[in-house]
């Protein structure tokens, strides 16, 4: 406000600071006064106004580009801020930065000359003097802080000796010449010695900066010379595209239609297509109207084409051939590239990149693809302004990097390892271009890169350890030889018969020339060389015999009721393999019996015996001590069968110490793994389906397993659909399978399947014969249509005895009881084995069916009317009596529950009605002598909690044992001896019986 009239030429430090001040004038209404931006990047006319004079005062908020570049006529003010953005290269980040830095003395007196030229002028600085004198004299020669590459490349060809020897008046720093010759090496314009390459004299010619050239190079490469010097030619020139500042919105949606949302590279042949199709429909001036609607410079593009024109005759001059064809997308860009190697740019969290050398950058705003953020980009520079920037930025493949820069990729190899497939050593390699990771890990053939190593890999992983496919007789019998030792091995469960591997190593690396490495190689060698040499021998391998390891002690198969199961021995604590695998097919599952697994091999039983006499309790332990010799005699009279290990252990035991070691007390948890039988089930194609230690585990998941790949098996010849009962005179009771190299014993048997009947195969014995006797109850049901309609139909007293039952269960689940049970007493329970026998049994029984269900309707009349008399007799008990109530319905549950009609054998359901009794009995004497009854309760219930323990784990494993179920049965009966004495019991029962039964039972 202090200033006359005059114009004033205001110094600043850029567009943003322009942009401001320009932002902050026109709020202040300044009178009479045009504000003027000068920027190199304005358009000509808007440059131009600086030198149209009018009747209003002018300010010109200027970059430095009015120093020395053109002369603002009318100044009689000059504002000096005292700060310029001055190019600088930095060696170290490899980046083109534009900071903001204090002008030297010569800058500040340069711009001091601006005004006055017309009259007395005003220089204002808005700094202080000191601060003028402390400012160096001149500001750095441009051959200090800028990138030495061309000039390197010139002096070079030219001969001039090396840059850092040429007398310069101000020499540049060592590390911007160093820098130089690295820029050059990286475009294959000099090799690692410095000395000028093809590439680099083809180079020199050029008269453009040599990144730009060495892409042209390249581009005659790759076929795409057209589209990449229209672009080199772009990048050589000022931006055609205009952006005013006061219709940059305008502008910006006027570029877009230019603009590739991959590349902003292809948005300079867009530019350059649009232009030359509208110069072939426009006139002169028309396309001069067309480029100023379309924001883009008439003047640049004449210099675009004529940068274009020039740099296609010196092609030409040096006989570089143009493609032909329009060249596609990656050929353009992998010769770009070729020139951008240090500007590449991996994304990162957000939208910033990290490129060679660690540094960090985003791209530029006015980018194409600054809404993309693709993964990897190239930029034509980077340049650090408020923050560092890619700008032309385009996206690219990173195979297109390995393939341009092997010459400066460093490869790093981890995970070296033998493959056996492709029977070499293979490596992942790590590749790394500046710093940055280009191939995290891509798989390769270790071979040729490290020859010694991997030749050392190849003999002990293909040879020692045999991990190779080789079709030799030398090898097939060593590794039949090491195989059969490693069995002896695992079998003693010593490592110690097999020579250590470092001495095979020695013998096959004597033998084998020390070019070989890989398979491929290894097997053209010995069909010339003579492989005798190559051959094992037992004795040499062995450090000791191995006699002790015996067949017998160590079977390669193991019998189970008549089927050879394979068996795999293993020597490793750290597998789950470790100890005994035995191979079974899904089919085989269920004819496996856990007891005669748990017996093992004799080899191994007298250390498992030791094992499980350690497991035992201390106050049992110490009775079978030392354990060692208690497992020699127990072995010397022990033999492997087809019950519980546990059971015939504690039976041994105690007929040697008297002691009584109950089933429970064995614990097989802490026994080792190799102790304990592994299962392997394996499908059709001997394909591992699953393994483990626990049987009833896999018992249960396969037990509906059905595989449509399953191979053809004899029992599909005996298998039928919908049989009669002349299928009895055809049915063995045997027969041997073989699946998977496995002998199987197949039981076929009859099946219910609805109202019919089929023959099916069954692995499992037990199983057979369930599914037998529905079978064959099915065929009499058939042949007994109308006898059973008519049983239905009039079954004695079922109304009344459906009436009591409804408590329990069902009245028709009752009546099919009832059918049933008539059926299978008459007819199912006997044995039939032909047909003939069948007719004999049907026709013996046919008149008998009404009289028998009339016998089974009687014993369940009285069953059900003793339950009647108890359930009166429970329903208003003492409050005294809660735990004696409690066992008495426990007890009842027990016996009478749905269809127990079904579940219970009729000599046992015959001893109902005393059991009920007995129950009524108790309840007599419970009131005269309370505390008897609980002593005996006491008991009794935990008798039976051992019972209930023992059968629920039985049914968890699909077991059954006959010896448990009469147990069971023993505890009703020595419920009559404690509570109701006068009853009498059915057998000699007492609390020493049940003792010496429990311990005697086993579980089968």
């Amino acid at each position: 406000s202090r200033i006359d009239r005059g114009d004033i030429l205001v110094f600043l430090s850029g567009e943003r600071d322009i942009r401001e001040t320009a932002d902050h004038l026109k709020k202040c209404n300044l009178q009479n006064t045009e504000i003027l931006p000068l920027l190199a990047r304005l358009s000509a006319a808007e440059q131009n106004k600086i030198f149209h004079r009018s009747s209003q005062r002018r300010i010109v908020l200027a970059t430095n580009v009015a120093e020395t570049s053109l002369t603002v006529p009318g100044i009689k003010y000059v504002i000096d801020s005292g700060v310029a953005r001055i190019s600088r290269y930095s060696w170290r980040s490899k980046i083109q930065r534009l900071p903001i830095e204090k002008i030297s003395q010569a800058s500040a007196n340069q711009r001091k000359g601006r005004c006055g030229r017309i009259s007395a002028g005003v220089c204002i600085r808005l700094y202080s003097e000191d601060d003028f004198i402390n400012r160096t004299e001149f500001t750095e020669p441009e051959i200090q802080r800028t990138n030495l590459a061309a000039v390197i490349l010139q002096m070079e060809n030219l001969g001039l000796g090396h840059v850092e020897e040429f007398p310069f008046i101000e020499p540049p720093d060592g590390r911007l010449i160093s820098d130089g010759y690295k820029l050059l090496f990286e475009l294959g314009a000099i090799n690692q010695k410095h000395q000028i390459t093809a590439t680099g004299k083809k180079l020199s010619r050029l008269p453009i900066d040599p990144r730009l050239g060495r892409m042209l190079l390249e581009a005659e490469k790759e076929s795409a010379l057209n589209e990449v010097l229209i672009i080199v030619s772009a990048l050589a020139t000022q931006d055609p595209r205009e952006r005013p500042m006061e219709k940059q919105q305008a502008a910006d949606e006027a570029h877009k239609s230019l603009q590739d949302n991959r590349s902003d590279f292809i948005s300079h042949l867009n530019l350059w297509d649009k232009y030359h199709k509208q110069k072939k429909q426009l006139s002169g001036n028309q396309l001069r109207k067309w480029c100023k609607e379309s924001f883009i410079s008439w003047m640049r593009m004449r210099e675009w084409l004529d940068t274009h024109r020039q740099i296609r005759q010196m092609l030409e001059e040096l006989k570089i051939k143009f493609n032909q064809q329009e060249a596609d997308y990656a050929a353009i860009h992998k010769s770009l590239l070729t020139g951008l190697l240090g500007n590449l740019g991996f994304k990162q969290e957000g939208t910033e990149y990290i490129g060679a050398r660690n540094r960090r950058f985003h791209i530029f705003p006015g980018s194409g693809l600054f809404s993309k953020s693709p993964k990897w980009i190239m930029s034509a520079e980077i340049v650090e302004t408020s923050r560092v920037y890619a700008r032309s930025v385009a996206k690219i493949e990173p195979q297109w990097i390995e393939q341009k820069a092997r010459h400066l990729i460093k490869r790093s190899y981890n995970n070296i390892h033998w493959e056996k497939r492709p029977a070499q050593v293979s490596a992942f390699e790590r590749s790394t271009l500046y710093g940055l990771i280009i191939n995290p890990g891509k798989k390769i053939n270790y071979g040729p890169v490290n020859t010694v190593e991997s030749r050392e890999i190849f003999i002990r992983s293909a040879l020692v350890h045999g991990d190779f496919s080789c079709n030799a007789d030398f090898f097939k019998h060593n590794q039949s030889l090491l195989n059969d030792l490693e069995v002896l091995e695992a079998k003693s469960r010593r490592q110690d018969i097999i020579v250590d591997d470092e001495i095979l190593f020695q013998f096959y690396d004597q033998h084998i020339p020390e070019n070989i490495y890989s398979g491929p190689q290894f097997n053209k060698w010995i069909k010339q060389a003579n492989t005798d040499a190559l051959l094992l021998e037992r004795e040499a391998l062995m450090q000791h015999d191995a006699a002790h390891i015996t067949d017998v002690d160590f079977p390669d198969h193991l019998d189970i009721n008549g089927t050879l199961y394979p068996l795999e021995y293993h020597f490793d604590p750290s597998m789950h393999r470790d100890g005994i695998t035995l191979v079974t097919p899904v089919a085989g599952l269920k004819a496996l019996s856990s007891q005669r697994c748990e017996w093992l091999v004799p080899g191994l039983l007298h250390e498992k015996i030791i094992a499980l006499i350690r497991s035992l309790p201390k106050q049992l332990r110490r009775n079978f001590v030392p354990a060692p010799n208690f497992a020699d005699a127990c072995v010397e009279v022990l033999e492997a069968a087809d019950v519980s290990l546990y059971t015939a252990l504690s039976n041994q035991l105690k007929k040697m110490t008297g002691v009584d070691v109950a089933y429970d007390a064995w614990r097989e948890e802490l026994l080792s793994d190799h102790l304990q039988m592994n299962y392997r089930v394996v499908d059709a194609h001997g394909k591992i389906l699953d393994e483990s230690r626990n049987l009833s585990a896999l018992k249960n998941k396969y037990a509906d397993h059905s595989d449509d790949s399953e191979p053809q098996m004899p029992s599909c010849d005996i298998e039928q659909h919908d049989v009669d009962a002349s299928i009895l005179d055809r049915i063995p009771e045997s027969f041997d399978m073989n699946m998977q190299g496995i002998k199987l014993k197949g039981y076929p048997a009859l099946t219910k399947n609805g109202n019919r009947v089929d023959l099916k195969v069954f692995s499992s014995q037990h199983e057979s014969e369930e599914k037998h006797f529905a079978g064959l109850r099915q065929l009499y049901l058939n042949a007994l249509t109308e006898q059973i309609r008519h049983l239905k139909k009039n079954i004695p007293q079922i109304q009344q005895l459906c009436m009591k039952y409804s408590g329990i269960g069902k009245c028709d689940d009752l009546k099919h009881d009832i059918v049933m049970a008539t059926v299978d007493e008459l007819f199912t329970r006997h044995e039939v084995h032909n047909e003939t026998e069948f007719r004999k049994i049907l026709d013996a029984g046919r008149s008998e069916i009404m009289v028998t269900a009339e016998h089974w309707c009687q014993l369940l009349s009285r069953i059900l009317n003793e339950h009647q008399q108890v359930k009166k007799s429970l329903k208003s008990p003492p409050l005294g009596w809660l735990d004696a109530m409690n066992d008495i319905q426990l007890q009842i549950n027990n016996l009478l529950f749905p269809r127990f009609i079904s579940k219970i054998d009729k000599d046992w359901l015959e001893q109902y009605p005393r059991y009920l009794k007995g129950i009524l009995k108790r309840l007599d004497k419970l009131q005269g002598n309370p505390e008897r009854d609980r002593k005996s309760r006491l008991e009794i219930a935990g008798l039976w909690q051992d019972y209930q323990k023992r059968a629920d784990t039985l049914q968890r494993q699909h077991l059954k044992s006959p010896q448990l179920d009469h147990y069971r049965w023993m505890l009703e009966e020595y419920r009559i001896s404690l509570f109701a004495q006068e009853l009498k019991t059915r057998f000699p029962i007492s609390a020493k019986r049940l003792k010496s039964y429990w311990n005697d039972i086993s579980d089968v």
